[in-house]
């Protein structure tokens, strides 16, 4: 085979190539475009299992005992949490203003956490709706999300009788900073916190028992 040959040869050899690996790229964007319509078919169709912002925001005010009415505002979006769909509703209402945020499965509307502050941050808490409210409208409030209703707990004067208590602080020696009720994974819980004597002193107190759950003590700053 002379050098001209060889060399047509090689340029037929090469060009083949070029198509092969232009058909493989081709094949490859293809599945790709496939894989991101079925993705987001295969998402959109899951949304339709999934309650809906306005049923997550009915849901949570009802565990709420407040009417959309009362709100200063309220907010709902879906996020994912550990791959789970959720529901994040956030209000407002009172006089003095209290800031609820609840966090809801999207499937079904199951409460997975509530939490409850006056936004000024001043300690106290507000009593929540009884749990009939949601059960009229068919929601699963305090009933069923797996948390007491607010008639089990010790409620606030106790839990702080029982931190003051444990670290042996009469109450006119201490200043309370915090004093809040708040779930944590199902379960109710007074965090307290209050300074004494240059100290700083971190309490959580399950709400139904009075158990102290976690504490902490370290130096004022």
């Amino acid at each position: 085979m002379n050098e001209t040959e060889r060399t047509k040869n090689e340029g037929k050899s090469s060009k083949k190539t070029i198509v092969i690996l232009a058909i493989v790229i081709l094949i490859a964007a293809a599945i790709i475009a496939v894989a991101i319509v079925y993705s987001g078919m295969s998402r959109k169709n899951n949304q339709t299992d999934y309650i809906g912002e306005q049923r997550a925001q009915e849901i949570a005010l009802a565990d709420a005992g407040i009417s959309a009415d009362e709100t200063a505002y309220i907010t709902a979006h879906m996020d994912y949490e550990n791959g789970i769909a959720v529901y994040e509703v956030n209000f407002v209402s009172g006089d003095p203003a209290y800031e609820y945020d609840y966090e809801l499965r999207a499937t079904d509307g199951y409460i997975l956490k509530r939490d409850i502050d006056l936004e000024d941050d001043i300690p106290l808490v507000p009593q929540q709706g009884n749990s009939d409210a949601g059960a009229s409208s068919g929601s699963p409030g305090a009933g069923n999300s797996g948390v007491s209703d607010n008639a089990d707990y010790i409620g606030e004067d106790k839990a702080k009788e029982i931190a003051l208590t444990d670290a042996g602080i009469d109450e006119s020696q201490a200043t309370f900073t915090k004093l809040k009720l708040d779930y944590d994974n199902g379960t109710a819980e007074y965090e307290i916190e209050f300074l004494s004597g240059g100290m700083e002193y971190e309490y959580e107190i399950d709400a139904v028992s009075g158990e102290i759950i976690a504490y902490d003590k370290d130096t004022a700053h």
